[in-house]
């Protein structure tokens, strides 16, 4: 897969280093999805392989990083839910935001 981009954004308080893809996907680094719930890149790698995602590059696509944050948001980790609670927040402040915003550029 080739990257065409890379940033830093930001979830609640969470920085994350994202890419997008020449496809136009978008992936976190794997390490960085770990450590911001206090993870180990085991417990990830684990995770994946269980879901069947697979990686090279060190970065994974952002629905596994959201189901795997999800899925420790159920179990407990306070933390996860945190950030579960920042992602559907900024998603619904972006949708938002794209109503909105287009409405005033008419």
């Amino acid at each position: 897969m080739n990257i065409t981009e890379k940033a830093i954004i930001k979830l609640g308080y969470f920085p994350f280093m994202v890419e997008q893809a020449k496809d136009g996907t978008y992936e976190l680094e794997l390490e960085e999805v770990a450590s911001a719930i206090e993870g180990t890149s085991e417990k990830i790698i684990s995770f994946l392989n269980s879901q069947r995602v697979t990686t090279t590059t060190g970065y994974i696509p952002v629905s596994a990083a959201v189901k795997f944050w999800m899925t420790e948001a159920i179990n407990g980790n306070v933390k996860a839910q945190s950030l579960a609670f920042a992602s559907i927040v900024e998603c619904v402040e972006r949708r938002a935001d794209s109503l909105f915003l287009s409405e005033e550029e008419s």
